[in-house]
């Protein structure tokens, strides 16, 4: 969720309290007793969030009246329409909602109400995504208002509004037909901000010489005038992407290989685009520092000639940068981090990967749709990524009817985990034996099963004693005996636990399919015989998948060796591909930061080289997910 949909989200909760404050001070005075018993009760009943039983104590208290009938209206009817509406918005019944609120801006637009009602049916238009009839609303509350809590909290929403869910021709309309002073200098400020932002100069200067002779008094004049004076660079002036990577400290090996690519696709594009309008990198090191990044972000954005930005490698870094980013209305590339949420900061932030719970997801709905996977058990580590990996895995069999039958964590490193092994084994033993116990004809309501696994167990041990084998070893111990009934087991490991753990798996006769996360993605699997053992058939999800004999791969290899005198690797690719995304937005003729936004979000199946780069309709964040299938030493793409 975007920051601004998070601020109309919080919408709910102001208007319960500025509700809860009229309830406190209206006159206790009323001409008929029992309308305020039935009102007090209809606010109690809100403000405890039984909205049902609220609706229907101010419904009681308006049904039939109208407003030229005098004998049905009393003290608390405007009130109570207005109640009525609001409780109708949190059922999520918003028709209802809106001809209440119709019924009160219509026959009473006198009353002290008309304000809230402004706000509410403006909170309703942005749920259903009309926006603009939001934005008039809002904005005439801020106009308007006489409750400065509620002003203060409209013109909040309605900059947020105006910022990130109108164009400049929606803007312009609304000029039109807001006349209100601090309406308009909110619409002249975000009307030069996109004009700044996409080089019109002369446009702004227009808007802003407009507004000041309606408004020559105006505080928001300076702001006016420091938004022109960082208005685009002149007519020919070479344009640019800033470019902030970790080119020392931590991780400076992980930042140059993705510059070299990003290198690499720029001198591609000046040798193959000549004849284009130039653009250039202005290449900035974080030192793998947050402080470092947000200082060196802060000197690109106000540089007017730098359209876009590329970068981080952190997800913590990555998400200062978004910030800044979409606070200066210039859009940001994230070429590599996967965690969730990082679009969320603004419409733009781009993400050239997909999150975690996504690739949980696919994964999930590849194991059930495709190879009819139902059983699953999950071993990952307690960390964000971990986490983010198997809620999405987890979330995803639920919704398609599977079963997770076990689902364990661990710290640090996993050298031993014996404990998690032992585990899933005795829970899938213990589903053997209920299922057996079904099909012979028990109801599972009937069966004890902590009983009859005691007397299995004893039975079992029993046998083993006869044939004098592993003395004293019950079924979890003895793993000569398989688990078959578990169909995969869901390791989102880091590469160099990959081999401890697929041992693990093998040792404690786990028979089940291995899914794995995007690191199983093994750079030298072909140099371990032992590990190719363990791994080969596993099935994960990756960014990264190349076709070594695929054409267009084979001659950017072969390019990139003789240019850059080495061969590409993971970081190189996924620099190249990020490099080439912006170039081809500025190639459709982007030249400004807003443009360069929009020619983004319009990307769809752009052909990268290591997969696809889909943002689909109002998403920023690639849709497009590698499944991958180790076979004999090789990654093949299974979709």
């Amino acid at each position: 969720m975007s920051p601004s949909r998070c601020r109309f989200a919080a919408l709910g909760l102001v208007l319960i309290h500025a509700l809860t404050l009229w309830a406190q001070q209206s006159s206790p005075a009323s001409r008929i007793s029992d309308v305020e018993e039935v009102f007090q009760r209809g606010v109690k009943s809100y403000n405890e969030g039984r909205y049902r039983q609220a609706e229907q104590s101010f419904a009681e208290l308006t049904r039939g009246a109208k407003s030229n009938d005098a004998g049905k209206l009393h003290q608390r009817f405007t009130a109570a329409l207005y109640m009525d509406a609001s409780s109708a918005f949190h059922l999520g019944r918003f028709a209802d909602a809106l001809d209440h609120l119709q019924r009160l801006l219509d026959d009473f637009p006198k009353s002290k109400y008309v304000e809230h009602g402004r706000a509410l049916r403006g909170a309703i238009y942005f749920k259903q995504e009309r926006f603009e009839e939001a934005a008039h609303d809002l904005l005439w509350v801020v106009d308007n208002g006489a409750r400065p809590e509620l002003v203060s909290r409209q013109a909040q929403l309605a900059r947020s509004l105006l910022a990130d869910y109108l164009t400049i021709e929606q803007l312009q309309s609304l000029q039109k037909s807001v006349p209100g002073d601090l309406a308009q200098a909110l619409l002249a400020l975000q009307i030069v901000r996109h004009q700044v932002s996409a080089g019109d100069r002369d446009e702004a200067t227009k808007t802003i010489e407009a507004f000041r002779k309606a408004y020559p008094r105006s505080k928001i004049l300076d702001d006016l005038n420091a938004l022109l004076a960082t208005a685009g660079a002149r007519p020919g002036a070479i344009a640019h992407i800033g470019v902030v990577l970790p080119l020392s400290g931590e991780f400076s090996k992980e930042g140059n290989g993705i510059l070299s690519g990003i290198r690499y696709a720029f001198e591609t594009y000046r040798r193959d685009k000549a004849s284009l309008a130039p653009l250039e990198l202005i290449v900035k090191d974080s030192e793998s520092n947050m402080l470092r990044a947000l200082k060196e972000t802060q000197a690109l954005l106000r540089d007017p000639s730098v359209i876009a930005l590329l970068g981080e490698l952190e997800t913590d870094i990555s998400g200062g940068l978004a910030a800044l980013a979409q606070a200066a209305q210039t859009p940001l590339l994230i070429p590599t981090p996967t965690v969730n949420d990082l679009t969320a900061l603004g419409e733009n932030v781009f993400q050239a990967t997909a999150d975690l719970e996504s690739k949980g997801r696919a994964l999930a709905r590849y194991a059930i749709e495709q190879r009819q996977m139902k059983n699953f058990a999950t071993i990952a580590p307690n960390n964000e990524y971990g986490r983010q990996m198997t809620d999405g895995f987890t979330a995803e069999v639920d919704r398609l009817g599977g079963q997770i039958l076990a689902q364990k964590w661990y710290f640090e490193t996993p050298e031993d985990l014996g404990r998690h092994f032992k585990s899933i084994r005795e829970i899938a033993f213990r589903r053997m034996l209920l299922d057996s116990l079904v099909a012979a004809g028990k109801s599972p309501s009937a069966i004890n099963l902590n009983a009859e696994w005691r007397s299995f167990d004893e039975r079992f041990k029993e046998e083993r004693q006869k044939q004098r084998r592993f003395d004293k070893q019950g079924i979890v111990e003895a793993t000569d005996v398989p688990v078959t009934n578990v169909d995969a087991i869901f390791l989102p490991v880091y590469g160099d636990e990959v081999g401890t753990i697929a041992r693990q798996v093998s040792y404690f006769n786990i028979r089940a399919q291995i899914l794995g996360g995007e690191h199983w993605y093994l750079p030298d699997l072909d140099k371990s015989r032992e590990l190719q053992r363990y791994v080969d058939g596993a099935i994960f999800t990756s960014d990264y998948y190349i076709n070594p004999f695929d054409a267009q791969y084979r001659n950017l290899h072969t390019d990139f060796r003789q240019r850059m005198n080495r061969a590409p690797e993971r970081w190189e690719i996924l620099g190249i591909d990020a490099a080439r995304l912006l170039l081809a937005a500025y190639t459709t003729g982007a030249r400004s930061r807003s443009q360069m936004r929009q020619a983004l979000a319009s990307t769809q199946q752009f052909n990268a080289i290591r997969g696809k780069i889909d943002f689909a309709p109002n998403q920023r964040m690639n849709q497009y997910i590698n499944l991958v299938q180790i076979r004999q030493n090789k990654f093949e793409k299974l979709q």
